[in-house]
């Protein structure tokens, strides 16, 4: 069973709403919705061509779009269906990939539509993406969880979807503590008390865990512990059946 079809992000945003600094991403990631010069597009059976660059102009603005009235076959392959472009105004804020880095920038103007890199947008000074967890950070986790989670394990999606939240909380706060030491992270025994930027937690391996080394890993953060107090009654006495075939010797 693939996670994805019980499990969404916004699953583990609506589970750990009250969660000290679990602050989940207050702004978009900017998408690109302007044409580029010599874009095609299809509407009601007719195509145009993009005159300029950066274009959020209607169909109808002549000095933008060229109507073609007998496009090729290569300019009908190549068109995608028109869809109005939306453009950010003066201070709205998203969030923009810069050198593989995550980044807050802020519009400058109104009806931009220009990338966060150019002179319309200035990064933002007051706030990092340090202070937030992004949706990317949850998706990361919920995949790494996926490969340690046993749905068969749980008897409905309301049990999976509990669990399957702990498992990837543990991922995430792991996840970020790991980010923060960067190339200077190194494995260490459980401690008593971590602290990192926001993030302070304990840990030390529950007596209860010891009897299952596989899962010792999950005392780390408690998120981790909470998922094994939540599958430890289901890994005693768990059989599966399988259908087979008797031959004779």
């Amino acid at each position: 069973m693939d996670y994805k079809d019980f499990y969404q992000i916004e699953d583990f945003k609506e589970m750990f709403y009250r969660d000290r600094n679990f602050d989940f991403q207050p702004y978009p990631l900017w998408t690109k919705t302007a044409y580029d010069e010599n874009d095609i597009v299809s509407s009601e059976n007719e195509y145009y061509k993009s005159l300029v660059n950066n274009n959020g102009a209607s169909l109808t603005d002549t000095e933008s779009w060229e109507l073609l009235l007998n496009p090729t076959e290569e300019e009908i392959a190549s068109s995608t269906e028109y869809v109005a472009p939306t453009a950010y105004n003066k201070d709205d804020k998203v969030i923009y990939v810069v050198n593989y880095k995550y980044k807050i920038f802020v519009s400058l103007i109104d009806d931009n539509y220009t990338e966060p890199t150019s002179a319309s947008w200035e990064e933002s000074e007051d706030e990092s993406i340090d202070d937030f967890i992004l949706d990317r950070d949850i998706e990361k986790a919920m995949n790494e969880a996926a490969n340690r989670f046993n749905p068969s394990l749980l008897s409905n999606d309301l049990n999976r979807k509990i669990a399957f939240s702990y498992l990837t909380a543990f991922f995430l706060v792991y996840d970020l503590q790991t980010a923060k030491d960067g190339v200077s992270s190194s494995w260490s025994n459980p401690v008593k008390r971590r602290t990192v930027g926001k993030m302070s937690v304990w840990y030390e391996i529950p007596t209860t865990m010891k009897s299952y080394p596989s899962y010792q890993f999950l005392a780390r953060n408690q998120y981790g512990v909470k998922y094994f107090e939540l599958i430890r009654a289901k890994l005693v006495g768990n059989v599966k059946v399988f259908l087979g075939n008797a031959t004779n010797m």
